[in-house]
């Protein structure tokens, strides 16, 4: 059984409010303006990479608000037991952390770590 309550706050804080139809998604708060009331229109377009969590795709803005048009996304199949202290969960919730500081803009836009980094 999933355990959501089980992750790090900082996971469970930056969880993005999506929906997701087919290749399309919707981000009903924007990340780049998120006072913004009006959504984000994002298609899904060709994988970018592959690895042992995940499948990283592009995604193209189809309309909204803010200056980003491309995003890279990473999807990630949900583990069963997120509480559990196997190796491959908690290398799984590791990985979920770096995702959320991603999320909270520590790192730019060009993918290099600010100066007080």
């Amino acid at each position: 059984m999933t355990h959501l309550h089980a992750l790090p706050e900082l996971v469970r804080d930056s969880q993005l409010k999506v929906i997701v139809q087919g290749q399309s998604t919707i981000h009903t708060a924007p990340l780049e303006c998120r006072d913004s009331v009006l959504p984000q229109f994002w298609e899904t377009t060709e994988p970018i990479g592959r690895g042992g969590d995940g499948t990283v795709f592009l995604q193209r803005k189809i309309k909204g608000p803010g200056n980003v048009e491309i995003l890279a996304v990473k999807q990630m199949m949900l583990k069963a037991d997120l509480a559990s202290e196997d190796h491959d969960s908690k290398r799984y919730v590791r990985e979920l952390e770096a995702l959320s500081k991603f999320a909270q803009g520590r790192v730019s836009l060009k993918g290099t770590f600010p100066p007080d980094y």
